[in-house]
Order: C-alpha cells, then sequence, then structure tokens
C-alpha cells in the first residue's frame, strides 16, 4: 500500500525529525527492534525533500510503502509530528561541522608504506 504524506502548509522545511522517520520505518517492519524481528523488504519511507526546501500545501514530503492501509495511514499521522514547516527560508546546517584529526594519522593524501622484516 502506498501512501504520500503532504504538506500542510505551503514555505520552507525547517526540520524533518530522522528520530521519528526511523521509529515509524521499524513500526512498518522496514528495520529492527529486536534482533529477532524479521524485516519486510516492502515497505518503508522514501522521503522527497530536504530541509530547506520549498514547498507548497499539498505537496509531496514523503512517499509510505506500508503492508495494509491501518499501517500506511498511522505512519502518515505520525509522519506530521516530525516535519515543521515554517514561512521563512531556512538556512541548512552543513553536513561536516568541523575535521578532528589525531596527531598520529596518516593523511590519506600522503600514503605511507609498512615494511615488514
Amino acid at each position: 500500500v502506498l501512501r504520500t504524506f503532504v504538506a500542510s502548509s505551503s514555505g520552507h522545511i525547517s526540520r524533518f525529525d530522522a528520530r521519528v522517520v526511523g521509529e515509524v520505518s521499524v513500526a512498518l517492519g522496514a528495520g529492527r527492534a529486536a534482533v529477532h524481528d524479521s524485516v519486510d523488504p516492502g515497505v518503508g519511507i522514501v522521503l522527497r525533500v530536504k530541509v530547506g526546501g520549498a514547498v507548497e500545501a499539498g505537496d509531496a514530503l514523503a512517499d509510505v510503502h506500508a503492508a495494509n492501509t491501518e499501517a500506511a495511514e498511522r505512519a502518515v499521522a505520525e509522519l506530521a509530528g516530525a516535519v515543521d514547516i515554517v514561512p521563512d527560508r531556512v538556512t541548512r546546517r552543513a553536513l561536516i561541522l568541523e575535521r578532528m584529526e589525531h596527531k598520529d594519522a596518516v593523511s590519506p593524501a600522503k600514503p605511507t608504506a609498512v615494511v615488514h622484516d
């Protein structure tokens, strides 16, 4: 069953909570809550927007693939709490905030050879 999660208003995506999306995916059967749980490869969530993206009311934000209608409707309802849409343009945070290197780290630009006797 395919259901589309749509924007409730126009504006810019300021938040799409990855934890909620992950928890909803697990509830659909796309992931494991416990090691013995099975995974259904036919279910899941496909996000169609990114934080910072402009949307109009009714635009598709995500596609929910579920095993049945009830699960699909529940997932769409839960996703509503995972997204915030604001009127003003949003600046996306950098994906890499800072690079940390250890003093003994080998730079990938300067490979070294290790010789064993």
